[in-house]
């Protein structure tokens, strides 16, 4: 009688263990896929020097002028004109991250300025960087070096 109570017991455990190692398991493959997708989307938004891509978090338009707040996502941005360019690129593709701009109002923008921050948590707490105006093709860089 006792031989039988401690096979029970025994079999008792192994289901346990059974179903202790199909948790961990499922709970191994959520923690990888969650993993994946963070890679992912790190890999999304890196550019090809290793800094973050530039993205607009606020828009304004005045009539035929766009005013964007755009953040660099870096510490710091070596060549202004280099990511000047890519900042326009991205506007004329109409391509942000967190932002579509609407055309549904006339088209483009005659202007647009861009005010530039190199982190999002900066607006409103400290100057602009430094204002990229776009207009008619050309690019003008306002505010670097403390040049306004």
């Amino acid at each position: 009688m006792k031989q039988k109570s401690e096979e029970k017991k025994t079999k008792g455990y192994g289901a346990y263990l059974w179903r202790g190692l199909l948790c961990a398991a499922a709970v191994l493959c959520i923690a990888i896929q969650m993993r994946r997708c963070v890679q992912e989307r790190g890999e999304n938004t890196q550019r090809s020097g290793g800094y973050n891509v530039p993205d607009v978090v606020a828009s304004r338009r005045e009539n035929h002028t766009y005013d964007l707040t755009v953040v660099a996502n870096c510490s710091g941005i070596e060549d202004y004109e280099a990511f000047a360019e890519e900042v326009i690129q991205k506007y004329e593709e109409n391509s942000f991250y967190t932002t579509r701009l609407s055309m549904d109002f006339g088209g483009k923008a005659e202007e647009v300025c861009f005010h530039v921050y190199l982190k999002r948590e900066e607006i409103g707490k400290k100057e602009e960087l430094f204002q990229i105006r776009y207009r008619d093709g050309d690019i003008i860089l306002d505010g670097i070096d403390g040049k306004r």
